[in-house]
C-alpha cells in the first residue's frame, strides 16, 4: 500500500506567494494611509496649540478687565502693568474716560492686552457708584451706556 500524498498542482507551485507588483501596491496603499493619519495628527496638534493660546489670551483679558474695573472704582483711571513671572511676555494697560456730565459715574474703559504677536482690545462701560443715585429716574445702566455710546445697548467688543 502506498502512503497518501497530496496531489500537487503544478500551477500552484509556481504561484506560491505574492508578486512584486502586489507587494509594491500594498506598501503604497499603507504609505498613503499613514501619511493621511500623520497629517490629521499634525492638524490636531496645531489646533490644540492655537486653542490653548486663545484661552490663555481670553483669561488674561478677563483678568486685566477685572483689575481695570477695580482700579477705576478706586480712582485710578489709567495704568499699565505686566502680568508677572508666569506670563513675562504679556502686559496690559487700561484707560477710563468719563462719558459725560449727564452721567458722572459712567466710564468707558478701554483695556489692551499685548503679547508676542498678539494684541487684544476690549471696551466696556462701567458705573463706579450706586447706580440709582446717579442715573435719571427710571433709567437702567444699560440705557445710560446706550445713550452715551449711541449703540443701543451695553457694548463689549474685542479685536485682535
Amino acid at each position: 500500500m502506498r502512503p497518501l500524498q497530496a496531489a500537487r498542482d503544478p500551477e500552484r507551485d509556481s504561484a506560491g506567494g505574492f508578486t512584486l507588483i502586489e507587494v509594491l501596491i500594498a506598501v503604497a496603499i499603507l504609505g498613503s494611509a499613514l501619511f493621511i493619519l500623520l497629517e490629521a495628527h499634525y492638524m490636531a496638534l496645531r489646533a490644540n496649540t492655537e486653542l490653548r493660546d486663545e484661552v490663555m489670551l481670553r483669561n488674561l483679558t478677563a483678568q486685566a478687565m477685572g483689575i481695570a474695573e477695580t482700579e477705576v472704582c478706586a480712582g485710578t483711571f489709567s495704568d499699565s502693568q505686566e502680568f508677572g513671572k508666569r506670563y513675562p511676555d504679556f502686559k496690559y494697560s487700561f484707560d477710563a474716560q468719563a462719558v459725560g456730565e449727564e452721567y458722572p459715574a459712567l466710564y468707558e474703559v478701554l483695556v489692551i492686552v499685548e503679547g508676542p504677536n498678539v494684541k487684544r482690545e476690549v471696551r466696556s462701560f462701567m458705573l463706579t457708584r450706586d447706580e440709582a443715585a446717579f442715573l435719571p429716574e427710571g433709567m437702567s445702566p444699560e440705557d445710560a451706556a446706550a445713550n452715551a455710546s449711541g449703540t443701543g445697548g451695553l457694548t463689549r467688543s474685542g479685536t485682535e
